[in-house]
């Protein structure tokens, strides 16, 4: 069994060129709406479920035939709850556990019957082996899986624990789905933490592979306490989607609520059994990608999920094959990207690369400001060693000089020469004292100028954390939520770097908002549109008119390029 490392993937997942790691993307517009999870990708050809039979598309979108009909015939089906395929058969069950099997060329061949009712999915083992999971959501089902042919069951998995009954029914899609891969038939259930082989040999499930969330692994029990799971549940946990395996690889996406980020969280994992890594990603389509169907993607936004751009990638489903990753757009649009060969081998060195190319300088330019305030700290120092002796001296002395005139005070006789010395020693005491008060002024001022540059080479601490805040926003753009506390180190950190460029900024253009300083100061660290649009969750044309409106409030023409007017500013 192969352990996977998610804790901290689901939640900071690296943004991707999805044209990184696939060969060419499809955007298909289908004539007729077709069922979300009922669509199966054949190589030249795609099968789809709709409102009233099954139906075979081209690659195009284009209609070629029925496969069946809906109906209560012996060759229709009344309804679909699963559409299966095994050696270019189709497998369409309905959900009395009813399995009818058709060719690619609309023939009715036979009937299965499952032996016992209300399954929530079932999967193909074989021509003629199915296996059906029944999703407990009562809390008290007896049944969990069954393994059945022809008037024959192999064996039967029960639930080993029983809960309360919810206070809220909810059904989840993906939950106990199965996924046929290129060498297996893998299982999910939507609360356990473990992916399933299913075997056809033994009629038994083995793990294969072990999702690590730490505190935030699935809790079976959540289904039956939450008021509104539906809402509710994937705060306390990712809601995660087996998509299949590609060569050596595993893939599946995840939901996750994120309370710090204030927003839900669309990553898509990558498994690699070889090395045992995993690489957790934002997958976003470029205008290249998307070409001439980019306004259609637009066009569709209001079907993706919330916290989704439009020029997201968020795959639902692959190919049996391992070679194509799918998502939707409503009920009509299919997007469908080839992956790579191997695309690890593609994402492990632009993801060095990436760091070195925007480390390097800053940990320069860290070692710089930190050698600057070692020798500027140093020279204060050593003046104040030098200043503090200055005044130590000054003090024996005066100590001395007291000494004598309490002396010569005390003596009974005085005369013109103990006169004059008391004079003088009166005068030199009195010079010393106002040395004195001027060597403890400049001792002030030096040891103000030193706290202040113990302050600010604090504030370049590689600890710091609006200094790691900036790195994270330099590497890795991902959406941050900027409050007053991230506004502050931002500016801060702009100021140390670039010449109090943020204080500038504000006392110069008061008009700026504090959005706009934010915007300026990420555009002054070299950040492109594409990056703002991440961290500011929005669109790249969004973050293009907010410069528009930034470049008016500044007073500059509709020339002048804004990103180098903060360059030089």
């Amino acid at each position: 069994m192969h352990t996977i490392d998610i804790r901290s993937g689901c939640i900071y997942p690296q943004a991707i060129p999805l044209s990184s790691i696939t060969d060419s993307v499809e955007i298909i517009h289908f004539s007729d709406p077709f069922y979300r999870d009922k669509v199966l990708l054949l190589d030249s050809i795609i099968v789809v479920e709709s409102k009233k039979s099954c139906l075979l598309f081209d690659r195009k979108g284009k209609y070629i035939k029925e496969i069946a009909r809906k109906g209560n015939a012996p060759d229709e089906y009344p309804n679909c709850l699963a559409l299966n395929e095994w050696n270019g058969n189709i497998y369409i069950t309905d959900h009395n556990g009813v399995t009818k099997v058709y060719t690619l060329d609309g023939q009715f061949l036979e009937t299965f019957l499952c032996p016992i009712d209300f399954l929530s999915t079932i999967g193909v083992l074989n021509e003629k082996e199915f296996v059906g999971y029944r999703i407990n959501y009562k809390g008290n089902e007896k049944e969990r899986m069954i393994f059945y042919g022809k008037d024959t069951v192999f064996n039967r998995l029960s639930y080993q624990k029983e809960y309360t009954e919810p206070k809220n029914y909810f059904f989840f899609r993906k939950d106990g789905h199965f996924v046929r891969t290129p060498h297996s038939l893998l299982m999910k259930e939507l609360l356990n933490d473990t992916i399933y082989q299913v075997s056809s040999a033994t009629h038994n499930i083995e793990p294969a592979y072990l999702l690590e969330l730490d505190s935030l692994r699935g809790d079976e029990s959540l289904r039956y306490s939450l008021e509104n799971p539906e809402f509710e549940l994937f705060r306390y946990t990712p809601y995660i989607m087996l998509l299949g395996e590609h060569n050596s690889t595993c893939w599946f996406t995840t939901v996750y609520s994120s309370y710090e980020q204030q927003k839900q969280i669309y990553a898509t994992h990558c498994y690699d059994r070889k090395t045992n890594k995993v690489y957790s990603m934002e997958l976003k389509m470029s205008l290249k990608d998307m070409g001439k169907d980019s306004q259609l993607l637009y066009d569709s936004t209001q079907y993706t999920p919330p916290s989704v751009n439009w020029d997201n990638f968020f795959p639902e489903q692959m190919s049996t094959d391992g070679r194509y990753l799918m998502s939707y757009r409503g009920n009509d649009i299919l997007v469908i990207a080839r992956l790579k060969k191997n695309p690890i081998a593609i994402l492990q060195p632009d993801t060095n690369l990436r760091w070195h190319k925007v480390l390097l300088p800053l940990i320069i330019l860290l070692i710089l400001a930190s050698t600057y305030f070692y020798f500027r700290h140093k020279k204060i120092r050593q003046a104040l060693k030098q200043i503090k002796k200055q005044l130590s001296s000054n003090e024996e002395i005066l100590k001395h000089y007291h000494i004598e005139l309490e002396k010569m005070r005390k003596s009974s006789t005085e005369t013109t020469a103990s006169i004059q010395k008391s004079a003088e020693l009166e005068q030199q005491i009195y010079l010393l004292e106002i040395q004195n008060e001027e060597l403890k002024q400049h001792l002030a001022v030096r040891e103000q100028k030193k706290q202040k540059t113990e302050t600010e080479r604090t504030h370049l601490s590689v600890s710091d954390e609006g200094y790691n805040l900036f790195i994270k926003l330099k590497a890795e753009p991902s959406y941050v939520f900027i409050g007053e506390k991230e506004h502050e180190h931002l500016c801060r950190i702009t100021d140390k770097l670039y010449r109090q460029f943020a204080t500038r900024l504000q006392t110069t253009y008061q008009e700026l908002t504090k959005h706009d300083i934010e915007t300026c100061c990420l555009l002054k660290a070299g950040l492109t549109n594409q990056e703002l649009s991440i961290i500011f969750n929005n669109t790249p044309a969004a973050i293009t008119k907010s410069k528009n409106r930034i470049k008016k409030r500044i007073g500059l023409n509709g020339d002048t390029n804004l990103d180098s007017f903060l360059q030089e500013f």
